[in-house]
């Protein structure tokens, strides 16, 4: 699953992850050296989990170099499981409140299709941030940036299902051409069976003349 070689390593931490952490160019050589032993490279099969829910202790910051990744969650309430975030190619899976609150991990992280994940443990980017302090900054945006993201996923489930659709196929529209119509499901919180009958009934009305959406 993650034999690697010294070059893939390299070349995937210097154009990849670097660039992402946004540290200095005269330092970026010697944090590949730091890195080199520490970061694995998956190569996946489609389906393949990646990450289970589990401690916080466990948990790996994860970098989207090829293919489609998503999470998904089991629900406490309904014992569901509901989609939660999906990844492209360069996107970071990072979960912050269990790397700065040591909160458990409740996420599912699973590849959609063959892919190429990036992988470091949080006591490796827990060590590299302390030695290269600008990477703090990064770490704290990737922070905001999924405090906004849940708000707005939050948000969009409490939508009509055919409004809850549009939102989420204008953000993710080239996913039902590379996935199945039960993985959208889950991450609109409904069944295959809603969701397909919603995505049939607002295509008949789109196709009626005259007929306003």
């Amino acid at each position: 699953m993650n034999t690697n070689s010294a070059s893939e390593l390299y070349t995937a931490i210097r154009d990849t992850l670097l660039p992402l952490f946004d540290l200095p160019e005269p330092r970026r050589a010697q944090v590949t050296e730091e890195l080199l032993p520490r970061v694995k490279i998956y190569h996946t099969t489609q389906y393949q989990l990646l990450e289970e829910p589990g401690a916080a202790e466990e948990g790996q910051f994860m970098l989207v170099l090829q293919g489609l990744v998503d999470s998904y969650y089991r629900c406490g309430f309904t014992d569901k499981l509901w989609g939660r975030h999906v990844y492209y190619r360069n996107d970071p899976i990072f979960a912050p409140e269990s790397y700065y609150r040591s909160e458990a991990r409740t996420d599912y992280i699973r590849a959609l299709e063959p892919s190429t994940v990036l992988s470091l443990s949080f006591a490796s980017l827990r060590a590299l941030e302390e030695r290269h302090q600008e990477l703090n900054a990064k770490l704290q945006l990737l922070r905001s940036q999924n405090t906004r993201y849940l708000l707005e996923y939050n948000l969009r489930n409490t939508l009509p299902a055919d409004a809850r659709i549009r939102a989420f196929l204008a953000q993710h529209h080239t996913l039902p051409h590379r996935t199945t119509a039960e993985v959208c499901a889950m991450h609109n919180h409904m069944s295959r069976y809603w969701y397909s009958r919603t995505v049939k009934n607002m295509t008949s009305r789109k196709k009626q003349p005259g007929r306003q959406m």
